[in-house]
């Protein structure tokens, strides 16, 4: 799934504004690790409460989860916020996080399969008129917000991927649509994966004490053996606790600086196939 699950930095551009003196500068609030994994009938969710921007610095709790229906939930990361400023007063602002929780409201029993594209339309008309209403401060403003949308189709996990992109400002937004299935064991790690990757596949040594839990290490076993399908919720549940830990510790930031900012609370949920979405405790 290569890099395009890793992360895309605050965008921090310099769009002079028409007429005036003054630097309009736009501002992205970004930051997050969120962590998918499923089992044959069920798929578990973890993420950070983190999200930092230029002038607001790192902040915590943030939602990153978006319960959908009963049987879905969404998550958004790269940029969740764009504001545009002028000195220090707020000119206008976009938060797809505000977009994704008016769709849901108002479409409370819709799920995975309708919900991902609706979602992503709502994201990119946000977009959009965020651009229009600002035209004359956008000189060169680019950005890549990613909504993951997971649930159940035809009785099997699957996820949707929609990135919402603006390239240029003079040209219409678009939207990039992927879709996979979930098999049973999968883990994957969004937005910044690189400590995840390395205690679940690496070696790094400043990692040893994360990868040297048992979670992991059962993790780690099922993949040697290629018997990923005998891991349960519970177990990937722990193994997302494990990495999250290792990414907002010390050791993590050594690994990966740009981990700095993902930081608890965390918060871990679980969807059954049977029986729908239930929030977990953010400590074991």
């Amino acid at each position: 799934m290569a890099r395009f699950l890793t992360l895309i930095l605050a965008s921090f551009g310099l769009i002079y504004a028409s007429g005036q003196s003054h630097i309009a500068k736009t501002d992205s609030e970004t930051g997050t690790l969120i962590l998918i994994a499923a089992t044959k009938n069920q798929i578990t969710l973890a993420a950070d409460s983190g999200s930092t921007s230029h002038y607001e610095g790192i902040q915590p709790g943030h939602t990153k989860i978006f319960p959908v229906g009963r049987y879905s939930a969404c998550a958004i990361f790269r940029n969740a916020a764009i504001t545009l400023r002028l000195e220090d007063k707020v000119l206008n602002r976009v938060d797809f996080g505000d977009e994704v929780t008016k769709w849901i409201a108002a479409h409370p029993h819709a799920e995975v399969v309708e919900a991902a594209p609706a979602i992503a339309d709502a994201m990119r008309s946000a977009l959009t008129t965020f651009v229009e209403q600002n035209s004359r401060y956008m000189l060169s403003l680019t950005s890549d917000t990613s909504l993951i949308c997971v649930g159940f189709s035809e009785a099997k996990p699957i996820a949707i991927l929609n990135t919402i992109s603006l390239t240029d400002p003079a040209k219409p937004i678009g939207v990039k649509h992927s879709n996979f299935q979930l098999p049973p064991g999968f883990l994957v790690g969004l937005g910044l994966p690189d400590v995840t990757t390395d205690v679940l596949q690496g070696n790094d040594q400043r990692l040893a004490k994360y990868r040297s839990k048992a979670p992991v290490q059962k993790y780690r076993i099922a993949v040697a053996n290629k018997a990923l399908g005998t891991l349960t919720a519970a177990d990937l549940i722990m193994v997302s606790r494990v990495c999250l830990a290792a990414t907002e510790s010390a050791e993590g930031h050594v690994v990966d600086p740009d981990s700095v900012i993902v930081v608890p609370p965390n918060h871990f949920a679980v969807i059954s196939r049977f029986s729908g979405l239930r929030n977990l405790p953010n400590s074991d």
